[in-house]
């Protein structure tokens, strides 16, 4: 499955399963919803966060505190948009998530990048 989280609609986004356009700077509210979604619906590795993470309970503690009206405001999605989503990514065993340096060089690339990874280290 390939899902393109861009602001703009590109050529890219023809061969995409999804296209998120979400809105500048919404990525952290994003996968943020995303962690609490796996957490809600079991879809987490517990035993691989237990042995290979720290943090995790805090990580999922700030997650839990952003519902999905929330993420919907923050990333200018439609709710239907995030559950589609979020489905997706957690019935797919293998997920990779690419990005270009806007996401890194952001004032909150840190977050934003902390966030996706969060996600992949839970799954």
């Amino acid at each position: 499955k390939v899902v393109l989280v861009d602001p703009r609609r590109t050529m890219t986004s023809d061969i995409a399963d999804m296209h998120l356009a979400i809105a500048p700077d919404g990525d952290v509210a994003l996968f943020t919803g995303l962690l609490a979604y796996l957490g809600q619906h079991n879809t987490l590795d517990r035993t691989y966060i237990t042995a290979h993470t720290t943090g995790f309970g805090q990580a999922f503690f700030a997650a839990s505190a952003l519902d999905l009206a929330g993420v919907a405001a923050a990333t200018g999605l439609g709710e239907d948009e995030l559950v589609r989503f979020y489905s997706l990514f957690a019935a797919t065993a293998k997920t990779v998530t690419v990005y270009s340096q806007g996401v890194n060089q952001s004032s909150s690339g840190t977050d934003k990048v902390n966030a996706i990874i969060n996600c992949h280290l839970a799954t």
